[in-house]
């Protein structure tokens, strides 16, 4: 990306400005969405452990 300096930046600068949030955006949003799906797996897990270590510990 080109470094703007102080001045305003022309029309193209500032559609593609835009155009570079916008894909941060859209990979934020993809990386909360892995990280919901992971947190979700780990939940998961954990009650699966926690089940199992209760079936240990009741033999």
């Amino acid at each position: 990306m080109k470094k703007i300096g102080s001045s305003q930046p022309t029309p193209e600068e500032t559609i593609d400005l835009r155009e570079e949030i916008q894909s941060l955006f859209a990979e934020m949003e993809a990386a909360d969405i892995s990280i919901k799906r992971d947190q979700d797996e780990i939940d998961r897990l954990k009650a699966e452990t926690r089940a199992i270590l209760a079936q240990l510990r009741a033999n």
